[in-house]
């Protein structure tokens, strides 16, 4: 079997839609042109919003602030687990550390998927963010910095060296103190995002 297939069964493995044996109708497939990678991203979106919803609904958020911190908690909590697993995958290497700087700038079908992952948080994050609380999203830390990150990580995915960006998700473990502090006063410890800040 040519590595190219193999490669993308293992892509698919870890796209939501395949894994769950989920199949579009064949038209919108068609229309998108069988791009199985944009059908995982597509589906992301609409999971990430579903989130976001049943969220507002539950904790029922009485200002933006707390509403556009929603979807970063999530995203900063399943990336800082995404960063622990890739970790894990580096130090299981038969030659570790040796083998480290051959291994980061590969893409592993885990590394891929946690790339598009966090790219559709940040789409998802300015579509919402333009539509429910367009005042919380900032010229430099929203806009900016999500289309900057967009770009890098679409260079990423079209250059498969995946794996790299998902060791730097541990950044993602302050952010996720900031969210929760963000969302409920009462969850806020600055000691402790800015321990983990300057920490990590």
């Amino acid at each position: 079997m040519p590595s190219s297939v193999v490669e993308e069964a293992l892509v698919r493995a870890w796209s939501p839609l395949h894994a769950l044996g989920v199949k579009l109708p064949e038209q919108v497939s068609e229309l998108l042109g069988g791009d199985s990678e944009l059908e995982s991203d597509i589906a992301m979106g609409a999971v990430l919003s579903l989130y976001w919803v049943v969220a507002m609904a539950v904790l029922r958020p009485k200002a933006e602030r707390p509403a556009a911190w929603l979807l970063t908690a999530f995203s900063a909590l399943t990336c800082s687990a995404a960063f622990f697993v890739s970790w894990l995958h580096l130090v299981e290497l038969p030659d570790f550390p040796v083998g480290v700087p051959d291994v980061v700038l590969l893409d592993t079908p885990f590394s891929r998927f946690t790339a598009r992952y966090f790219r559709v948080t940040l789409a998802m994050d300015l579509l919402l963010g333009f539509v429910f609380y367009r005042n919380q999203l900032d010229p430099l830390t929203s806009w900016f910095h999500h289309t900057a990150y967009f770009a890098l990580l679409t260079w990423a995915i079209r250059s498969r060296v995946t794996h790299c960006f998902t060791l730097f998700l541990v950044e993602e473990i302050p952010t996720f103190f900031l969210a929760l502090g963000s969302i409920d006063k009462r969850l806020r410890y600055d000691f402790v995002f800015g321990g983990t800040f300057f920490t990590l």
